[in-house]
């Protein structure tokens, strides 16, 4: 039978009954999203409707499960997943959802859900209005943006229906547009990489050494002049910035450099 004994309840006179298999108000077989709900409200005030009879006590005992607390709690005091049915759980031991504290319900919804911090404070009909209307523009403009990524989506998706109209004339022909020449000057070399002026001059010079400590206007100048003195003269330059370099990272603290000195000292 749907409707069932609940003795571990008998001490709660606000319980009306438990209904198994479905809700009391639409019968036997109903369905429902929750595992169970509770009704707060008449016609049917003070029932706990459970979709499933496993969910009534913890496995192999007589112990009202944690699910008919969390129930229990709502039929106490009437209210909905709030502060003042959430100390109701805890002095009872039922559970509470992630999805049903109040801080992750604020978090994603944005939502306020009681004007007060005061525990157990009553909203007066000047508040419940307030608070309705907030929520209301909230939700306004949750939905608007919901709707303006959607039609931004839409609008950029290209319906797999559509065909490109034919022209019914044949256009005239152009003329081969010249091939755009290579931009040349100051703005020219700025956009080239570092990268690619190194391979360039490695190109010129194969014999390149120390190209890492090289800087962009030696790298710009030595390819405008193609000077092999000023080539000669780079390469020194370049020989003793890597030497300071590498001087100043084997005096450093550094693992690799440390295991450097060891191996030299042996």
């Amino acid at each position: 039978m749907p409707r069932v004994e609940y003795p571990a309840f008998q001490q709660y006179p606000e319980l009306k009954g438990v209904f198994v298999g479905g809700c009391i108000d639409r019968g036997d077989g109903s369905s429902f999203r929750a595992k169970a709900h509770a009704h707060t409200k008449e016609p049917n005030q003070g029932w706990i409707c459970v979709r499933s009879a496993k969910r009534l006590y913890v496995q192999g005992t007589n112990r009202p499960s944690k699910l008919m607390w969390h129930e229990l709690a709502h039929i106490l005091t009437g209210h909905g997943h709030d502060d003042i049915w959430r100390k109701e759980v805890g002095r009872l031991g039922g559970t509470i959802n992630h999805w049903e504290t109040k801080k992750w319900y604020r978090q994603r919804c944005g939502i306020m859900t009681k004007p007060s911090t005061n525990e157990g404070a009553t909203m007066t009909p000047e508040q419940r209005k307030e608070l309705r209307k907030k929520n209301q523009e909230h939700l306004a403009k949750r939905r608007a943006s919901r709707e303006g990524v959607a039609a931004a989506k839409k609008g950029r998706k290209q319906p797999a229906e559509v065909k490109t109209a034919q022209p019914t004339e044949t256009a005239p022909e152009r003329a081969p547009e010249a091939p755009a020449k290579a931009p040349e000057g100051p703005e020219a070399r700025e956009r080239v990489s570092l990268g690619a002026l190194k391979a360039r001059v490695k190109e010129t010079w194969p014999g390149a050494k120390y190209m890492a400590d090289a800087k962009r206007d030696e790298l710009v100048a030595l390819l405008e002049r193609g000077d092999a003195e000023l080539f000669k003269q780079y390469q020194e330059t370049w020989a003793k910035r890597s030497k300071v370099r590498y001087e100043a990272w084997l005096s450093g603290n550094s693992k690799s450099a440390q295991a450097v000195r060891a191996k030299s000292s042996s």
